[in-house]
């Protein structure tokens, strides 16, 4: 076993089951710039660059998701602010893990069957207005049946789509 403190390199090569000079190519290696046109693989037919996310780049999901959240949020100004916050709570809307009613009820001074009342009724709402909103653009081009989904359910579980996280900013 390895004491606290300095160690030397043949002391940490022995403790990772390693040769002297495996470390040393492993050190090197490890300091050596790499080009993102290296080509990496098995059979070496894969570009680094093929593999590093671009965390600029603006995915379909992305757009998808974006079009989602502000479909949604849409929608939910149209409620009352206790509905919205209700359903953002209920749902975890804002990124936070969803609460269940009586956790709502508690937040709310309200009881259990108070709040589902309101959720359901507030659900109801949003199912009505979405199949009245005038799904036209980029809606139009998504896959409806997500959109759908995330209206249709009552029992609250899957009113968030899990594929597109989804938060909210309603003022």
């Amino acid at each position: 076993m390895l004491q606290p403190g300095v160690l030397t390199a043949s002391e940490i090569a022995k403790e990772l089951g390693l040769t002297l000079k495996q470390l040393r190519e492993c050190l090197e290696r490890s300091r050596r710039p790499m080009s993102l046109d290296m080509r990496v693989g098995e059979h070496k037919d894969t570009d680094l660059v093929e593999l590093i996310e671009d965390p600029k780049s603006c995915s379909e999901e992305r757009l998808v998701q974006e079009d989602l959240t502000a479909n949604l949020s849409e929608l939910l100004e149209t409620l009352t602010l206790q509905q919205q916050e209700i359903l953002l709570l209920r749902f975890g809307l804002r990124g936070e893990e969803p609460l269940s009613l009586t956790e709502i009820g508690d937040r709310f001074g309200l009881s259990r069957e108070r709040i589902r009342q309101i959720e359901r009724k507030a659900l109801k709402e949003l199912r009505q207005r979405f199949s009245q909103q005038d799904r036209s653009g980029v809606i139009a081009e998504a896959d409806d049946s997500v959109h759908l989904e995330l209206l249709q359910r009552g029992d609250g579980q899957d009113f968030a789509c899990r594929e597109f996280p989804v938060s909210f900013q309603v003022a």
